[in-house]
């Protein structure tokens, strides 16, 4: 009996390493595949797709040059934040500026950051 699963994986890629080297994220996601999905037996991954490319938040891409980013961060939440003085300096998209436990949960992506938050920060 063969047993199948679609497995969702998300990477972070460095879109301008591949660039330099020729490549594109699709070019080098099937070439991974490709080598990886080779078994004794045959083919383990029979077939892919990419289902969305997205642009990280600023912040997150200053984390990878700046060698700041810990593994897993391009999967965490994200709190859209003015870092103005006192409590009230994260972004809600219901109540507006408001403490953190109220705050809206971004995913790391820069369409979704709203237009009144200075920058991003992980929610810790």
């Amino acid at each position: 009996m063969t047993t199948l699963k679609i497995v969702t994986l998300k990477l972070l890629v460095d879109e301008a390493e591949l660039a330099a080297h020729g490549r594109t994220v699709d070019s080098y996601i099937t070439a991974l595949v490709a080598s990886a999905g080779k078994t004794e037996n045959g083919t383990a991954i029979i077939d892919h797709s990419i289902e969305s490319e997205d642009f990280a938040c600023t912040e997150l891409e200053d984390s990878v040059v700046n060698d700041t980013y810990a593994p897993g961060d391009f999967v965490r939440n994200w709190l859209a934040t003015e870092y103005k003085q006192g409590d009230n300096s994260y972004w809600s998209n219901q109540y507006g500026l408001c403490n953190k436990d109220l705050a809206t949960r971004f995913a790391p992506i820069e369409r979704y950051r709203p237009y009144k938050a200075t920058t991003m920060v992980i929610d810790q």
